[in-house]
């Protein structure tokens, strides 16, 4: 029997029939080769199924879910299947740099009692179709930030994806919130931070996520989920006070996009609902949808000069 691989990559995917082949193949591409991918398919009714069995790698396994439960559920039963001494996460439509792996675990520096996380960037499909940052951010000049706690995660208002020994989410108890679909970044982070997990942050890029100006994350149904966690981390007596402010101070802003999201997605009654439990909310409207409108326009513009002539 082979040895248990040093990194399980769990990928949650539903209908990814498009993208989960770069998805895939950007673990194995890895400068590290010790490691498995468990693609929990969530009841995909497209072709995703296909594409990972014409992987071709052993490294790659599959898991089947009999109903669609969501990502959260996937990763945890991703987790739970995993043999890997660490566990990370990748979506379906989303790729790392050919580096990533190995800069995290040289940043764990052989502590297996940490969680480490990289930047991600917004990326677009080069003319090759594998995603390609949108624009490189400005990274702070030391390389690694050590005592990542959940307020530092806050403050750098992005999310990340962490590798995090399995040992640790095992002893914990730690899991994905069944009901987040978004924001579940939060509650993990919140969670290993108190529970006393070291967590360190690498400054470089390694997640590279698909942007197409209309994200997941700014669907009615993910800014009422992220505005849920929200609160619900602000009222959780293991998140420091600080953090607990960050979060509170965010909440208008949650709730902002909330009435956007529904005038968008031509949901009448809920916008109605959310203008009217919130009346001022509405004066932020027109630059709410100005922002989206170009948002979608930049990452439009992107996606078109990254097309071969």
């Amino acid at each position: 029997m082979p040895p248990d691989p040093v990194v399980s990559v769990v990928i949650p995917a539903y209908n990814a029939e498009k993208t989960i082949g770069n998805a895939i193949d950007s673990v194995l591409e890895q400068t590290m080769s010790d490691l498995e991918v468990i693609v929990v398919d969530d009841a995909s009714t497209d072709g995703t199924v296909h594409v990972v069995e014409a992987a071709g790698d052993p490294r790659v396994r599959l898991l089947r879910s009999p109903w669609n439960c969501g990502p959260a559920v996937a990763r945890n039963l991703g987790v739970k299947r995993a043999t890997g001494r660490w566990v990370t996460f990748l979506d379906a439509d989303d790729e790392y740099v050919p580096s990533r792996l190995e800069g995290l675990l040289e940043a764990a520096a052989g502590d297996c009692d940490c969680f480490v996380a990289d930047w991600i960037v917004a990326s677009v499909p080069d003319p090759g179709g594998r995603l390609a940052p949108l624009r490189l951010p400005t990274l702070p000049a030391q390389p690694l930030a050590e005592n990542f706690e959940f307020t530092d995660y806050l403050k750098l208002a992005m999310d990340v994806m962490p590798i995090v020994p399995r040992a640790t989410l095992t002893r914990h108890h730690i899991e994905f919130s069944p009901w987040a679909h978004s924001g579940e970044w939060a509650p993990l982070i919140a969670r290993l931070c108190a529970m006393g997990i070291r967590g360190r942050l690498l400054h470089r890029v390694g997640y590279l996520y698909r942007g197409t100006g209309t994200h997941h994350s700014s669907t009615l149904r993910s800014i009422e989920e992220q505005l849920q966690a929200t609160e619900f981390l602000a009222a959780d007596a293991d998140v420091p006070e600080a953090a607990k402010e960050i979060l509170r101070q965010g909440i208008p802003g949650t709730r902002r996009r909330l009435v956007v999201a529904a005038l968008r997605e031509g949901k009448l009654a809920k916008f109605a609902c959310y203008a009217r439990r919130n009346p001022t909310d509405l004066v932020w409207l027109p630059a709410s949808v100005l922002c989206f409108l170009w948002r979608q326009v930049r990452y439009r513009v992107a996606s078109l000069s990254s097309r071969p002539a």
